[in-house]
C-alpha cells in the first residue's frame, strides 16, 4: 500500500511508508541475536556496531558497523520474535479469512494466504537472500548502472546478514537525488530497464522493489545514476512459457492489437476476463487504440462495469478475485512489480515511457528463444532478424507518437489523473 502513490491519497502513502525502513526497533534484542548466531565472530561485529539501528522494517532492522579492515558494513538482523509472531499471524489471518468468506461468499481471496506464507518463509532465510544477491550481481555484470551490495559470508547466517554499506538516496527522494547532481528522468529510465530485463529476458525477478529497497548514487563520480538493489529475500523464477507469453502480450498491448491481446491473455489463464487483465497492466480502459494516448471517458468506465456484470460476477471486486485466482502465480508477482514501478516513476515525476521501454525488452526476450532459428537455416534466421527489426522500428514510431502527443497536449498526465479519479470513485 505504501508503494501505491499512483492510486492512493498522499496522506496514506506518507503514513505507511514509515514501515518500509523506519518501523519500531529493538537494539538490545539485536545484539543478543548476533551473539547467538555469529558465536566466535560476533565480537568482530559488535565491538564497533552502532547502538541504534539506522533502518528498520517489518522483518528486520539494520545496524552499521566496521570490519577490522576499516570497511563499513550494514548488519541486517531479524527481529528476535519475528518467527514466533509469523506463525501466530498466519493462523490469525487464516481464521479471519475463513470467517469473512462464511459471511460473504463473494470474498474469494483465501488462496492468497499460502502464497503470503511462502513469501514470508523465503524472506526469513538470510542465507537464501545472500545467494540471491550474488546471483543478481552476476546477471548485472557489465551493466554499470546497476549493482548489489557485496556479501560478507563469515558474518552471515539465516538470521544475520552482513553486507557492504551503501551510501546514497532513497529512489523516491527526489530532492536528495537532485542534490547528488542526478537527473530523476535518468533514474526512472534505468529503473524501468532494470526490471524489464528481469521480467522479459532473464526470468529471475527481484519481487519486492519497493522504494526502501533501492538506493541511488552517482556512478563513480559521474552525473550518471547507479541503482543499488537491496533486500534480495523475495525472488521469483518465471516459468519460460509464461515469460514468452507475457512478452507477446505486452507487445500486443503496445501495438493496440485486441486479437493478440485476447490470445495471449487467455494463454496466461485470464479466460473470459482477458480484457480486464489488459486494464490491470496498462491502467487504461481498452486496447484498441493503446498506441496513441487518449483520455478515458466516464462512459468507458461505466461500460466496463456493465461488461463485468454480463460475465456473471457480482461486481468488480468479485471479478478481480476470480481473475487473480485463475492466472499463474508468477503473473501475480509481475503484476505487483508493474504497479510498484509505475508508482515510483510517478513519484519521480518522470515522462519516461515505460510501455515502450518494456516493449523493447519483450522483443529481446523473444529473440533469446527465436535465435535458435540459426539452426533451421540461414534464410530462416534472416527472416527472424527482419521481423525483429520491423518490430523495433514500429515500437520507435509508437514512442515518438506518444512523446509528441504528450508534448502537445500533456495527455499522459491527464490520463493518469483521470484513471485515479474514476478508480477511487468506483463504488463496486
Amino acid at each position: 500500500l505504501a508503494s501505491m502513490g499512483h492510486a492512493l491519497p498522499a496522506e496514506y502513502v506518507s503514513a505507511l511508508s514509515v514501515f518500509q525502513d523506519h518501523a519500531p526497533t529493538n537494539a538490545s534484542g539485536a545484539r543478543e541475536l548476533i551473539a547467538q548466531e555469529l558465536r566466535e565472530n560476533a565480537h568482530i561485529i559488535l565491538d564497533r556496531m552502532g547502538d541504534a539501528p539506522i533502518a528498520s522494517a517489518s522483518l528486520a532492522q539494520v545496524f552499521e558497523s566496521y570490519l577490522p579492515s576499516g570497511e563499513k558494513v550494514a548488519i541486517k538482523v531479524q527481529h528476535s520474535r519475528i518467527r514466533r509472531d509469523f506463525e501466530v499471524d498466519v493462523r490469525s489471518v487464516g481464521l479471519i479469512m475463513r470467517l469473512y468468506e462464511a459471511f460473504d461468499p463473494t470474498f474469494q481471496f483465501g488462496w492468497l494466504l499460502p502464497e503470503l506464507k511462502s513469501c514470508f518463509e523465503m524472506e526469513l532465510d538470510f542465507v537464501r537472500e545472500a545467494k540471491n544477491c550474488e546471483m543478481m550481481a552476476e546477471l548485472l555484470h557489465g551493466r554499470p548502472q546497476f549493482s548489489t551490495p557485496k556479501i560478507f559470508w563469515p558474518f552471515t547466517t539465516s538470521r544475520v546478514l552482513t553486507m557492504e554499506f551503501i551510501e546514497g538516496a532513497k529512489i523516491t527522494d527526489v530532492a536528495s537525488i537532485r542534490n547528488l547532481g542526478l537527473d530523476t528522468n535518468d533514474v526512472a529510465k534505468e529503473l524501468v530497464e532494470l526490471f524489464s530485463e528481469q521480467i522479459f529476458v532473464t526470468g529471475m525477478m527481484h519481487s519486492d522493489p519497493h522504494p526502501g529497497n533501492m538506493i541511488v548514487r552517482p556512478y563513480k563520480g559521474t552525473h550518471k545514476p547507479e541503482i543499488v538493489l537491496l533486500d534480495h529475500g523475495l525472488y521469483r523464477y518465471i516459468d519460460n512459457t509464461i515469460r514468452e507469453n507475457f512478452c507477446h502480450l505486452w507487445l500486443a498491448l503496445v501495438e493496440g492489437n485486441p486479437a493478440k491481446v485476447e490470445k495471449y491473455a487467455r494463454l496466461l489463464g485470464a479466460g473470459q476476463f482477458h480484457k480486464f487483465l489488459a486494464i490491470i497492466l496498462t491502467g487504461r480502459p481498452g486496447v484498441e487504440r493503446l498506441s496513441i494516448s487518449r483520455i478515458p471517458s466516464r462512459q468507458e468506465f461505466s461500460k466496463l462495469r456493465e461488461e463485468a456484470r454480463q460475465l456473471g460476477v457480482a461486481g468488480m471486486t468479485d471479478l478481480m478475485a476470480q481473475l487473480l485466482e485463475s492466472v499463474p502465480r508468477d503473473l501475480l508477482f509481475i503484476l505487483r512489480i508493474n504497479n510498484l514501478i509505475r508508482s515510483i516513476v510517478n513519484t519521480l515525476q518522470s515522462p519516461v515511457n515505460r510501455f515502450v521501454v518494456m516493449a523493447r525488452a519483450s522483443v529481446e526476450g523473444l529473440a533469446s528463444r527465436e535465435a535458435l532459428s540459426k539452426r533451421r537455416g540461414f534464410f530462416a534466421y534472416l527472416g527472424h532478424e527482419w521481423r525483429q527489426r520491423k518490430l523495433l522500428l514500429r515500437i520507435s514510431i509508437i514512442d515518438w507518437l506518444m512523446w509528441a502527443g504528450s508534448k502537445i497536449k500533456g495527455i499522459e498526465q491527464t490520463v493518469k489523473n483521470t484513471i485515479v479519479k474514476y478508480t477511487i470513485k468506483d463504488p463496486s
